[in-house]
This record gives structure tokens, sequence and C-alpha cells, in this order.
């Protein structure tokens, strides 16, 4: 199965269309293309398909290729040694030092990206700073949310495939057990 998504050209880089070819025995996506305009600008293919513990199928290698003018420009090859996935994760994972200067966002539910009033020296976990309560929160005044740059168009555009992806793998899904449902 192929899916093909276009965003048109909306600047100067042109239209950017994206093919991701799925394995809709395993659900995986097998190869993704780009192309720009008419030129192919990259290309990911997943292989060596193994099923994990917990049965998660998962690609062993991803090759991406990159070109320029019809020519590559880089090749990258990413093999997988071991994968363990669902694992529960130790407490020390979380645990991120605030570099001195830096500035500190807090994401989690209804804050938004709201910024922490935090020191401006090095803090070795910044989960000391998070207020338990999102309530509890101080307001982000207009000139610190200027600060955050807008999403580039190359990742509103993975955004746009991946949400079409799924929302085409949602839909195969459904219709495949609605079949099956009409065999019985």
């Amino acid at each position: 199965m192929r899916l093909v998504t276009v965003i048109p050209a909306g600047s100067q880089i042109g239209e950017l269309t994206s093919t991701n070819t799925v394995d809709w025995a395993t659900g995986i996506l097998a190869k993704r293309e780009h192309l720009l305009g008419s030129e192919l600008v990259q290309e990911v293919m997943y292989s060596g398909l193994t099923t994990f513990a917990g049965g998660i199928t998962f690609p062993r290698c991803v090759f991406t290729v990159r070109y320029s003018q019809g020519k590559v420009l880089t090749f990258d090859l990413a093999l997988l040694d071991e994968a363990r996935f669902n694992e529960p994760l130790p407490a020390e994972t979380f645990v991120v030092d605030k570099p001195e200067k830096w500035f500190v966002l807090d994401f989690r539910g209804d804050a938004g990206g709201t910024g922490l009033d935090v020191p401006r020296e090095s803090i070795a976990d910044v989960r000391t700073l998070i207020p338990e309560s999102v309530s509890q929160l101080p307001s982000v005044a207009a000139t610190q949310l200027q600060k955050l740059t807008p999403m580039s168009l190359p990742m509103r555009a993975v955004l746009v495939m991946n949400g079409a992806a799924l929302i085409a793998l949602g839909v195969w899904m459904w219709k495949n057990a609605s079949l099956k449902g009409t065999k019985h």
C-alpha cells in the first residue's frame, strides 16, 4: 500500500511530495520517499523486520539516502543491535540538568509551555524547580513567548505526513476488521 502526501508550493522550496510504502501484513513502514518538485531528495528504507519480546515487530536496519541534483549527497545506515520495549524506566532517566542561563518551560497538563522562574545558575535536576500543581505556575509575559521560533515548513510537512499515514492506517484497519466480520 502506498500513501502519497503532497504539500503545495507555499514558499521558494516548491511542492513537497512524500510517498510512504507500508507492509500491510505487519503494519510497518517499508520505504519513504521525499520529492521536491519532481526531484528525489530523500529515500528511507526499512528492512530486517524482527519480532521482539511482547510481539513488537521492528526493523533492524534503516537506510537513509539524501540526494542533491540527482546525486547521492549522504548515505546513512542505522543498525539495531538490541531493543527492549515497554520496560519500566528508573527515575534517574528523567533527571535533566539546567545549564547556567537556560530557561525552563513546562508543558505538563494545562501549562502549555509556561515559563518557570528559575535561578540563573546551573541546577542538577530541573524537576526540583517545577511546582507540583500546574495551577501554581507563574504566568508568562508576551515578550517571553515571542522568543519561541515558529515550526519550519519541513517539520510541518513531516507532521502532516505522519498524521495522514496514521489516518490511512486507521481506515485500513477499520475496513479490514469490518470485512472480516461480514465473512462469518
